[in-house]
């Protein structure tokens, strides 16, 4: 979903999903930090005085929202804290020089950033009772590595090249990663973030029980950046960067691996920022467009798949928003064969189960069919066993030629794979009916 096309980067969103804040560009070309909801629309926040204010976290429920903003004085940037019904309120800096928030707790009440100190880009934590304090991590020549679990007891952040985690009980420890976390889960037990490889960074997730994961990247990227995690610690979302400015969002988890969650259309560059507690809504930004854009779990399962070589059956996924102005729509499989081709099927009806001769699984679309079988549309699953299209819901393939989603309409989607099992043979995915707005 597509929310504003001027500059507009979404930065985090609150626990159900229906809360957005971060950074837009006004009428007169500042950049202000805004909250946003269906039902209110984009709320711009204000500044402390200044020309500028950037939103970088927002709490649990979204009444609470954290980042910095410009001064009337000289412009030094200031960590704020904003609370409905109560506004922005500067929560002070080292030495009076700068500072920012970028995490905030589940209830609101713990900030964590960075400020200025005479020895450097420090780690704060802020409290009403406490104020803000310096947890002693050695200093740090990035600005933005300053993340805090949603329990509010855990911290993570960069120090001379290493990712540092913070509790009250043991202080500051490294944790064996070279890299920079950006990510906490609730009760601080998983971290992420990147990983540097002499300078080849990877997004990596750290836990108390496994230790550092390597995540890898999307096909044809080089480098990939985990910069959130879901409650659990069970989603991870980031972005993996092919030659700049191409940048495509991922969503990892366990069982499927990273997974491609398209682009806007039009964009040269999708960079997804914050996931919501159950990993279902990711945020971000795209460029040049300027969208800030949401990536659900949307549709509703049908048809029961049979199992395919690996054991498994597959199991299709729609990532994006049944908001048609949006067009902003992923198909993925997971769970498939490595190394298997395949493609994408759309379908006005709900069909079957039939079962089509030479497969193993039950075809589940009726009436007219259409295959995403144009440019990029027939995939391989390479080793992690996924295939991945973006969909142009403008240009949806019918035997009759292409035709655009209309508001109100329900489609039906599944994926056909080649499989050897143990002759050659093809399967099907499960299937996802959608109805659009």
């Amino acid at each position: 979903m597509c929310i504003r096309d001027r500059y507009t980067s979404a930065r985090d969103v609150s626990d159900d999903g229906s809360v957005v804040v971060g950074i837009s560009q006004t009428a007169s070309g500042e950049y202000h930090a805004f909250r946003w909801e269906a039902t209110t629309g984009m709320q711009d926040l204000g500044t402390l005085g200044g020309t500028g204010s950037w939103a970088h976290g927002v709490n649990a429920d979204g009444s609470v929202v954290v980042g910095a903003s410009k001064t009337g004085n000289g412009g030094i940037s200031h960590a704020f804290r904003w609370e409905l019904g109560t506004g922005m309120t500067d929560i002070d800096t080292f030495n009076g020089t700068w500072s920012a928030g970028y995490d905030v707790s589940a209830d609101g009440s713990v900030v964590v950033g960075r400020a200025q100190t005479p020895a450097g880009q420090n780690v704060f934590r802020w409290t009403a009772v406490t104020g803000m304090q310096d947890l002693g991590f050695p200093a740090s020549s990035f600005s933005d590595d300053a993340a805090l679990s949603g329990d509010g007891t855990v911290v993570a952040g960069g120090s001379n090249g290493q990712v540092v985690r913070w509790t009250a009980t043991t202080g500051t420890q490294p944790i064996g990663v070279a890299g920079r976390p950006f990510g906490v889960n609730h009760d601080g037990s998983v971290i992420v973030g990147s990983q540097d490889f002499g300078g080849g960074y990877q997004a990596f997730r750290w836990s108390e029980v496994t230790g550092v994961q390597t995540l890898g990247i999307l096909p044809g990227a080089k480098k990939s950046f985990a910069l959130d995690v879901n409650a659990d610690g069970s989603v991870v979302i980031g972005s993996s960067e092919g030659v700049y400015p191409e940048e495509r969002p991922f969503r990892w988890t366990a069982l499927g691996g990273m997974q491609d969650l398209g682009a806007v259309l039009g964009a040269i560059n999708t960079r997804a920022y914050a996931v919501n507690a159950d990993g279902s809504v990711v945020v971000g930004l795209s460029y040049p467009t300027g969208y800030l854009w949401t990536s659900t779990e949307i549709g509703t399962r049908y048809c029961t798949p049979s199992p395919n070589s690996t054991g498994r059956s597959s199991l299709l996924n729609l990532l994006g928003n049944a908001d048609v102005t949006g067009n902003n729509v992923t198909l993925t499989a997971e769970f498939l064969p490595q190394h298997s081709f395949g493609y994408f099927l759309g379908s006005r009806y709900r069909g079957g189960p039939l079962v089509i001769a030479g497969s193993q699984g039950p075809l589940c679309l009726g009436g007219f069919i259409g295959r995403f079988i144009g440019a990029g549309g027939i995939v391989n699953s390479g080793p992690t066993g996924t295939l991945s299209v973006v969909i142009d819901i403008d240009a949806i393939p019918t035997p009759f030629g292409p035709v655009a989603v209309q508001p109100g309409e329900t489609w039906c989607f599944q994926a056909w794979h080649r499989d050897l099992n143990p002759t050659p043979t093809s399967n099907f995915t499960d299937a996802i009916s959608v109805t659009f707005r």
